[in-house]
């Protein structure tokens, strides 16, 4: 029987085209992920039972919020843009925050989401409303916030929760100046979790020492449900 011989070449050429095959089945995961993400995330949300919950255990109760999530045109950010309000649940003319969030697969297919800053919040006020009026939108018109973007990954079902996405920020990157006196630098972490009917987020900053300026100990996150798509 003649012997087989099998060149260095062919070798590392079928162990290329093993990680070639590899990367390309990661990053359609990914990508079926992403797209998990962008039905999910709209609609309208609220932390009413949060609140009643802590009254009913008699503590502190956690602010009253309501959160408004359309996804709008804005190909000069991304494919998957997204606009949210915060706003009082039983007011919507008191506007807590307005901001831009997108999605995208970065080089290492990974989920990755950037926030964007509007210059001008008053102008795009109710946009969910009428997410049209960002068809207008011109590249003036927002700012990316650096440093605040988030990691997301798809957790199974664990210790008594669902299959969720998970989002969060590095603690050392978001970083803002403190408006008091001295204008000391802080560090913000947020978390987000995902599911279907559910959205719930934590937004804690610290000092330069890695104290706890802002944001609760006990329970950090706001628990917000699904009231409407």
């Amino acid at each position: 029987m003649p012997e087989m011989k099998i060149s260095v070449v062919g070798v590392l050429g079928l162990v290329l085209l093993s990680l070639l095959s590899g990367c390309a089945g990661a990053r359609k995961e990914r990508e079926a992920e992403l797209q998990e993400i962008v039905a999910w995330l709209p609609g309208y949300y609220d932390n009413t039972q949060q609140v009643e919950t802590d009254k009913h255990k008699g503590v502190q109760p956690h602010d009253a919020i309501a959160v408004a999530i359309v996804q709008i045109y804005a190909p000069m950010i991304s494919k998957q843009v997204f606009y949210a309000q915060e706003m009082a649940p039983d007011d919507s003319r008191r506007v807590m925050s307005q901001r831009l969030i997108a999605f995208d697969l970065s080089e290492e297919d990974e989920i990755v989401q950037s926030v964007w800053a509007l210059q001008d919040p008053v102008r795009f006020r109710d946009a969910h409303l009428n997410p049209d009026i960002f068809k207008m939108m011109q590249p003036p018109d927002i700012q990316t916030v650096p440093g605040c973007g988030l990691a997301w990954t798809k957790e199974k079902a664990k210790d008594g929760k669902p299959e969720h996405f998970a989002g969060k920020s590095g603690r050392n990157t978001c970083r803002s100046k403190n408006r008091g006196p001295g204008g000391a630098m802080l560090f913000q972490e947020t978390r987000i979790e995902l599911t279907p009917d559910e959205l719930s987020m934590a937004d804690q900053l610290y000092d330069a020492k890695g104290k706890l300026v802002f944001g609760r100990t006990d329970e950090p996150f706001l628990h917000f449900r699904r009231r409407a798509d």
